[in-house]
């Protein structure tokens, strides 16, 4: 059975939840509650549960802070958040700290909180399926076992001690009996440390025999997330096909939709440590990267194998060389972030490991100053520039590559600033106009993505779909004639739009045209047309090189230094301090 605490100040919920949901026939047992986070972290301490439900507002330690002391202490404990509050801020904040959903008490059914904990039991167990051991090979399991020691480094210092035999020799010319940097017992478990390796290595690998790790995944498009169906168990024996290409190669599987693969290297190449996926950087005819080049063809053959006999869409990560057991774990993680890299360049590749293959984390790509900007255009409805807007903040993230969680933070904070907007028109906007997606919470679609490009894709649709909602909104809010210049201006705004040319258009004279704009759009006419115009600068500033002079020309300005005094009057900076912000 799985254990489950309750975190909850009020007595009341605690007991209720206690008695109200039929815990056994979901396969757990309620094993403890707690007032405050403080005291659950006491009680984690001493039994820690495999799920917690916990409100966020607590005194001492409120539910988001023990979200984040927890997955920082205990990564495996999942959570569900209880809260009165509707605002989207705690949501985002809950599920960027490590919930895994949220419910609402004023709201909330015993049934519907029963099928979020029995989903939330369906993933533990499903992980821990992933972890285990495949039973129906012996040898399998005795590499996974081995390999899921060295990751964690309980077997770090034996692993060592493997590959230091054959290390520097003692001052009296003999093997060391006491390696640098090991431990005695740890040195003299050598014996049962080498057998074990040998599931993994034909040879461990050492300075004279490196290896590669390579790690294969498969995209959830192909299947559903975490399902072992047919198609991922038949990837297995259709990559060992692959593999015999590869003498001495070990395969390992980690999970369903995850393999890692050790490729020993030829003898004598030392010189690679460093060289993997550089084709010929140092020498194209050398051993490192004839090796490199044998290693990204292998990829891709699996890569296309999976494709063509199963349906299966998957990317490859390759590490650079290890000269050690106890780089098992290094070069695995430089092989799962290398595979990340599908994020921002597409499925279905190789990727090798670089030594920086991500730019290192910031937030500075949507500062308050961009945020202001967007939330401006998704006030006033301008479809292009909100597209523009987006767009650009996409096109800077995939050119940064920061680590694809950073950058999902980035475009969670994107999808709030639409959000809000949203909720400003009075309407509230869902993720079910993409196919697939109903009833899917959108910070939870947004973290779904495994391309930015498919991200990029839904944010558009996003909008398109927004905009259309607030002009429906505006059709039946406006009158007619001022939805109808609204819409003339956003057109024509670099011809010469004056009061009386608009009061023409309308048939209005200028005074009552004046008192109704102002009162439908709650902004001057003039001021609008100001801002509209410096909305279009704004863009040119951004990706042309053409001077203010002539950008405050085409946008509809005669006047340079006006155009100035405008601009700076509703942005806060002159166009020259704006330009410079995206050089």
């Amino acid at each position: 059975m799985l254990k489950v605490m309750i975190v909850d100040d009020e007595m009341l919920v605690r007991v209720g939840l206690r008695t109200l949901i039929d815990w056994e026939s979901l396969g757990f047992v309620c094993s403890a509650d707690a007032a405050d986070g403080l005291e659950a972290m006491e009680r984690i301490a001493a039994e820690p549960p495999d799920l917690i439900l916990t409100d966020i507002v607590m005194p001492r330690m409120n539910g988001l802070r023990l979200i984040e002391e927890v997955r920082a202490r205990y990564p495996s404990i999942r959570f569900i958040v209880l809260s009165t509050h509707t605002d989207y801020e705690y949501v985002r904040k809950a599920m960027k700290s490590g919930a895994d959903d949220y419910i609402l008490k004023a709201s909330m059914k015993p049934q519907d909180l029963a099928a979020l904990i029995g989903e939330a039991g369906a993933k533990i167990r499903n992980e821990r399926m992933e972890l285990a051991m495949d039973k129906s090979s012996g040898e399998d399991a005795s590499r996974l076992a081995q390999f899921m020691a060295l990751l964690d480094g309980a077997a770090t210092g034996a692993a060592t001690g493997v590959a230091s035999l054959s290390g520097p020799a003692s001052p009296t010319g003999s093997a060391s009996s006491n390696p640098a940097g090991l431990s005695n017992p740890a040195y003299s478990a050598y014996p049962a440390a080498q057998a074990a390796l040998s599931a993994l290595f034909a040879t461990p690998p050492d300075a004279d025999h490196p290896c590669l790790l390579m790690a294969i995944r498969v995209h959830r498009d192909s299947a559903e997330e975490g399902e072992d169906t047919q198609a991922h168990r038949s990837l297995a024996g259709l990559a060992e096909q692959q593999l015999r290409k590869w003498p001495d190669s070990r395969l390992i599987r980690l999970a369903p939709s995850r393999l890692a693969v050790l490729l020993p290297l030829a003898e004598g190449c030392s010189e690679q440590r460093g060289q993997a996926g550089r084709t010929g950087e140092a020498d194209p005819n050398g051993e490192a990267a004839r090796n490199a080049r044998a290693a990204l063809e292998l990829g891709e053959a699996i890569i296309s194998a999976a494709r063509r006999f199963l349906d299966l869409t998957a990317s490859v990560g390759i590490s650079a060389p290890m000269i050690s057991p106890a780089e098992v774990k290094r070069a695995y993680d430089e092989a799962k972030r290398a595979s990340r890299l599908s994020f921002y360049k597409g499925k279905g590749r190789v990727y090798a490991w670089r030594d920086e293959p991500f730019a290192p984390a910031t937030r500075a790509v949507f500062a308050k100053a961009r945020e202001d900007e967007l939330t401006g255009y998704l006030a006033r409805n301008d479809e292009e520039m909100i597209r523009a807007s987006v767009t650009g903040l996409i096109d800077e993230l995939r050119e940064a590559q920061m680590p694809v969680k950073e950058t999902l933070k980035v475009c969670l904070d994107i999808a709030h600033c639409m959000l809000r907007a949203c909720k400003q028109y009075g309407f509230e906007m869902t993720s079910d106009f993409q196919d697939g997606a109903a009833e899917m919470p959108i910070y939870e679609r947004v973290l779904s993505f495994e391309t930015l490009s498919e991200l990029e894709d839904w944010f558009l649709s996003f909008i398109s779909l927004y905009s259309e909602h607030v002009k429906e909104i505006k059709r039946n809010t406006f009158r007619e004639e001022i939805g109808r210049l609204v819409d003339y201006v956003r057109v024509n705004y670099r011809e010469d739009l004056s009061l009386k040319s608009a009061a023409k258009i309308v048939n209005m004279s200028e005074s009552y045209l004046s008192y109704v704009f102002k009162k439908e759009t709650g902004t001057g006419f003039s001021e609008y047309v100001n801002q509209v115009r410096v909305d279009a600068a704004s863009v040119l500033l951004k990706e042309t090189d053409l001077p203010s002079y002539q950008i405050a020309e085409t946008v509809g300005y005669d006047n340079i230094n006006y155009f100035g005094r405008v601009f700076k009057r509703l942005t806060g900076i002159t166009p020259s301090q704006y330009r410079s912000r995206y050089e």
